[in-house]
């Protein structure tokens, strides 16, 4: 376990990150399999009008994003309207509608039910959270509800009143989350079984208070047996047991696979701690920071990053360090690329990095990538937002090799063998089967 330190606060990470997942190869833009819209499903304004496609992610729904996630050859989304959300469903093969399901708790004097699903199935359910939040008593009730994947019947729920997050990791549920509604709330992440969600362990970490964030983002990672959880502080634990491996607050870190860990701790002076997996302390970094951005079919030989530097991490030497870096933050890093969004004489820009070597590889407009969500291990894949189209680029080259004409603020996703684009009207899958 890493004791104390120091460090300044870095702005808490916002999201999930898929680490490795398996996906879609994109070499040419796929085509249209099929789409749906919110007038194809029955009953489409629930209980209400103006009824739209909305994440199955709270904080992301809150904010009117729309998203879907393709688990197991299903593809989920909530429906949204005036009066209620409910989970819908669609086959990934057709689209056609294989179910819908109103997730109710109960909390009466609550607006509205908030739904987050896990983007894994366990046992052939998905685990959903269902939520309400009491504005005059400003109570909160969560339940987790497990609904089987062919027919969308809930099998099962337990109260996790604690829980605004889920996840499936090797078999293994996970949930965690952060009541903000108070100043230096615990953090508190439980592992088990469908059965029962703490039967393997349930921890409280409390924190020190020396973290600032606005509390309305997380991030939630579990990468070589190390669980990360973020939303105002951060922790870091062992996923078998759920042993602590920073005591200091912290307000981001990095998991680097097959390694170990970076974080940046909340206190001054500004410092980034360094661990291995097992929470061994390797070495710290005065002055420095840590990005939280996502890694992806990155090399255990590769080096880490503090800051704009690549840093040897079983000697520490410094490999490389960008001059000239104000404006630049570290968007991600696929396939041995550091993608970072930046400005050059008032253009804003988006720029591959080398990471074994520093070397600056391509430099595009953010007028023609403007978010770097998605890899194939070969292309950054992402939106053009003013052509509202999905752009390929090309990881070491920056060559654009495919745009794809999308619905008006849509999100896009890798799926399956394909690519899956959702609007607040429209759900789309696009194939590369012929």
């Amino acid at each position: 376990m890493l004791g104390a330190c120091s460090s300044a606060s870095d702005e808490v990470a916002t999201g999930e990150h898929e680490q490795d997942v398996p996906r879609a190869e994109l070499p040419v833009a796929p085509s249209l399999a099929w789409s749906v819209g919110v007038a194809d499903v029955d009953d489409a304004d629930v209980d209400g009008a103006g009824g739209s496609f909305v994440a199955p992610q709270a904080l992301a729904a809150m904010y009117g994003v729309p998203d879907a996630y393709e688990v197991d050859g299903v593809v989920v989304t909530v429906l949204r309207g005036e009066g209620g959300s409910r989970l819908v469903a669609f086959s990934g093969d057709d689209g056609a509608v294989a179910w819908q399901t109103d997730l109710h708790i109960d909390n009466p004097d609550a607006l509205t039910v908030e739904i987050t699903c896990a983007t894994t199935a366990i046992d052939g359910l998905l685990p959903c959270l269902a939520a309400t939040f009491n504005p005059s008593d400003r109570s909160r009730n969560s339940e987790l509800n497990f609904i089987d994947l062919d027919d969308g019947v809930v099998a099962s729920t337990v109260p996790a009143p604690y829980a605004t997050a889920v996840k499936v990791d090797n078999g293994a549920l996970y949930t965690a989350g952060q009541d903000n509604r108070a100043a230096r709330t615990p953090i508190t992440i439980a592992r088990g079984t469908v059965e029962d969600p703490t039967s393997d362990w349930m921890e409280e970490y409390f924190l020190a208070g020396q973290c600032q964030g606005s509390g309305d983002g997380y991030t939630f990672d579990i990468v070589n047996g190390v669980v990360h959880f973020g939303s105002v502080g951060a922790v870091l634990a062992d996923a078998e047991n759920g042993e602590r491996l920073i005591a200091d607050d912290f307000s981001g870190a990095t998991l680097l696979p097959g390694r170990g860990f970076v974080a940046t701790l909340c206190s001054a002076p500004q410092t980034a701690v360094v661990g291995a997996n097992d929470g061994t302390e390797v070495r710290r970094h005065l002055g420095s920071h840590t990005w939280g951005a996502p890694w992806s079919d990155v090399s255990e030989q590769s080096p880490y990053l503090v800051g704009f530097e690549g840093i040897d991490f079983d000697s520490g030497e410094s490999i490389w360090k960008l001059e000239n870096t104000a404006n630049r933050s570290v968007m991600a890093v696929y396939s041995g690329t550091v993608i970072m969004f930046g400005w050059e004489d008032d253009r804003p820009l988006v720029t591959g990095v080398d990471l074994e070597t520093g070397e600056s590889l391509w430099s595009v407009s953010r007028d023609i990538i403007a978010t770097v969500d998605n890899t194939d291990g070969e292309r950054v894949i992402g939106m053009n937002s003013v052509l509202n189209e999905v752009v390929a680029v090309n990881l070491r080259s920056g060559e654009v090799e495919w745009t794809l004409a999308v619905p008006e603020n849509s999100r896009a996703r890798l799926a399956g063998d394909g690519l899956l684009v959702v609007s607040g009207s429209e759900l789309q899958m696009f194939s590369t089967d012929d």
